[in-house]
């Protein structure tokens, strides 16, 4: 039997995920961690947020299943963009590893960079 979610928790979680989006793109590197401690999977819904975090497990484990995710558009920009826009590496140099390989992932899955 799988649990129902109550309507309020998941218009919640949108909402944060949002400003979490949002967040990224500006450069609002404490409200990032805020909402991430606060609820760390919160960018695991949706493939642009897992690429704007340089989650490359998880762009990884999406990209496996459709590869067609690199190249789709999430919201306004592709993937690749969503990478390149964000400015999490600013806060968290420690993770360029990470983003040069959901970028790698990316552009073997087909997206282009230019």
């Amino acid at each position: 039997m799988t649990k129902s979610v109550p309507e309020h928790s998941r218009a919640c979680r949108a909402e944060r995920a949002e400003r979490l989006k949002m967040a990224l793109f500006l450069g609002r590197n404490r409200e990032v961690e805020s909402l991430l401690s606060e609820t760390p999977d919160l960018g695991s819904d949706n493939f642009g947020l897992l690429c704007a975090l340089f989650d490359s497990d998880g762009v990884r484990s999406e990209l496996d299943s459709d590869p067609a995710l690199a190249v789709a558009a999430v919201g306004p920009r592709r993937p690749i963009l969503h990478l390149a826009f964000s400015r999490r590496l600013k806060a968290r140099p420690e993770l360029e590893e990470e983003m040069l390989e959901v970028a790698g992932a990316l552009i073997a899955a087909g997206a282009d960079v230019n």
